[in-house]
C-alpha cells in the first residue's frame, strides 16, 4: 500500500476520499441533569480519539492489506495527525466496523476485483505506543 494518511502497523495506509477522515474526540461524562434540567453531570476520565476512514473505490489487493492487518493484531499501532495537538502522534487504537463491497468482478470466478464505500473506524485505546 502506498499513501502517507496515518500509518497503522508501520504501513501507510492511502489517503482516503475527499471529506473522509473524519476524527472524533469523545468525551465520556456522567449523565446527570437536576430537576431544573441543568446538567450536573462531570467528565469521566480522558477524552477519546476515533477516526473515520472510508475510500470510495480500491483494488482488492489494497483493501485485503489494510483488513489483514487487523487479522494479526487486533490492537495497533497508529500514527496519525492529532487536530489538538496540531502534530502527528502515536498511540494504540482498535479496529471497529469494517464495510465494503464489490465495485468490479470476474464473471468466471466470482472473486472481486475491485471493492467500493470501503471504510473502518479506528478506536483509541487509552495506551500510547
Amino acid at each position: 500500500m502506498t499513501g502517507g494518511f496515518i500509518t497503522i502497523n508501520g504501513i501507510k495506509v492511502p489517503y482516503p476520499d475527499m471529506g473522509s477522515g473524519l476524527q472524533e474526540i469523545e468525551t465520556a461524562v456522567t449523565a446527570g441533569f437536576n430537576l431544573k434540567n441543568i446538567f450536573i453531570g462531570s467528565r469521566v476520565g480522558r477524552d477519546r480519539n476515533k477516526i473515520n476512514l472510508q475510500w470510495s473505490k480500491l483494488p482488492t489487493e489494497t483493501w485485503a492489506k489494510l483488513l489483514q492487518t487487523f487479522d494479526s493484531s487486533f490492537v495497533t499501532t497508529v500514527e496519525y495527525f492529532d487536530m489538538r495537538r496540531n502534530a502527528f502522534h502515536t498511540r494504540k487504537f482498535y479496529c471497529g466496523n469494517r464495510s465494503a463491497r464489490p465495485w468490479k468482478v470476474d464473471k468466471n470466478t466470482g472473486q472481486w476485483i475491485a471493492a467500493a464505500d470501503c471504510s473502518v473506524n479506528l478506536v483509541d485505546t487509552g495506551v500510547g505506543a
